[in-house]
């Protein structure tokens, strides 16, 4: 009796840190885009500190959906969530969503979250091993470029277009605006007006799509 006293109470110890982990990210939404961060949604999220100017108002400025918390409108913030549904297991699967699509957040060397985007050197996780033509990996790897525009003039940076191309992280103090200051190619984006910032795209599910 008195050794199963001792092993429930070791028990209630060793589960009581899980049950009152917090897991926190940091979301931006820089020049007015809609970012989406990864995060556990299934327990209660809330915004534990606004980072910047403009507003972050749930519903309007920022929100949750299955895969994680997203901002816009220049919200930028930090969120946070409780671990307590991690003790009672679940089949969440810490490579995809539960819609079965890859989360486009990415983890930290301590298990946290970054807020940012999967770097390709980091996300291997795909069974597919192949590469096309172009190098790319089959797996549908989100690969991350910087691109600068110095002295306002117009740059080009190698990337894969045929996904989805999208700016992660503005670097200037000059607006990227799609479409005005930074565009894609064919096989590039440019940048231009003093733009700066980290651009990503997934690469490796458009095979079908020949852009040569």
């Amino acid at each position: 009796m008195n050794r199963f006293i001792r092993w429930t109470a070791m028990a209630v110890v060793l589960l009581c840190p899980a049950l009152a982990a917090a897991d926190q990210v940091t979301c931006e939404s820089n020049g007015g885009k809609q970012v989406e961060c990864r995060l556990d949604t299934r327990g209660d999220v809330r915004l534990v500190r606004q980072i910047s100017r403009s507003p972050c108002v749930e519903g309007d400025s920022w929100g949750q959906s299955r895969r994680g918390v997203w901002v816009k409108d220049g919200c930028r913030a930090i969120f946070e969530t409780d671990g307590r549904v991690e003790a009672r297991g679940s089949n969440w699967d810490d490579d995809r969503g539960r819609d079965g699509r890859d989360d486009r957040g990415g983890r930290d060397d301590r298990g946290g979250h970054n807020g940012g985007y999967i770097d390709a050197r980091e996300d291997r996780r795909d069974d597919h091993d192949g590469r096309d033509d172009d190098g790319y990996r089959d797996g549908g790897d989100t690969v991350e470029v910087t691109c600068e525009s110095r002295d306002n003039r117009q740059v080009e940076c190698p990337i894969d277009t045929r996904g989805e191309v999208r700016l992660v992280r503005q670097l200037s103090n000059a607006a990227c605006v799609e479409g005005r200051s930074w565009g894609t190619g064919r096989r590039s984006i440019w940048v231009r007006s003093g733009c700066r910032g980290v651009f990503a795209t997934e690469v490796g599910r458009h095979d079908s799509r020949d852009y040569r």
